[in-house]
């Protein structure tokens, strides 16, 4: 099976979990991996473009993209970007196929686990300065099918979850 060969472009990232993640499920998979970071918080200069093109010349799989590149890698890819999400005019993940093509899986990610979680139910508003509750279940109340403010009660929030949602 063809190995990944990936790595991750941004600023202050030498705590990120990423390559541990991603080395466990090719392990799991089977499949090879190779993984490098790139600090650009550590280099002097740092040119998004030519960096990326010279890690195609080297065969990488694709490249994940973090603060402060996300923009950078959207208009990197241009018309290349997935349909869903290239109105975000961000990218956090470039693979590099052919042909390119980018993803934000941030925002894929949410709205992924917001399908599963609300099973089906369509994301709503959630107003500024609405009181919340930090705990992992609180995203959760903050919208729901009626919108509202967290916490829930008459002003139409969700108060149904559990706080131990395992995410």
């Amino acid at each position: 099976m063809t190995p990944l060969v990936a790595g991750l472009i941004g600023s202050h990232i030498q705590k990120t979990r990423l390559p541990g993640a991603l080395k466990l499920l090719c392990e799991e998979a089977g499949i090879g991996f190779s993984f490098e970071l790139m600090d650009t918080a550590e280099l002097d200069s740092f040119d998004f473009n030519s960096t990326v093109d010279g890690l195609m010349l080297r065969g990488w799989t694709g490249v994940t993209i973090t603060h402060p590149w996300k923009t950078h890698a959207a208009a990197y890819a241009g018309d290349r970007m997935r349909p869903e999400v290239k109105a975000l005019s961000a990218c956090n993940t470039l693979v590099f196929g052919p042909p390119l093509v980018g993803h934000n899986t941030d925002f894929t990610g949410f709205v992924s686990a917001w399908a599963w979680i609300m099973k089906g139910a369509a994301p709503g508003r959630v107003a500024a300065g609405a009181r919340a509750s930090f705990s992992p279940g609180s995203m959760i109340r903050c919208g729901g099918a009626t919108g509202g403010s967290a916490g829930g009660g008459a002003s139409g929030g969700r108060d149904d979850f559990d706080d131990d949602i395992p995410f």
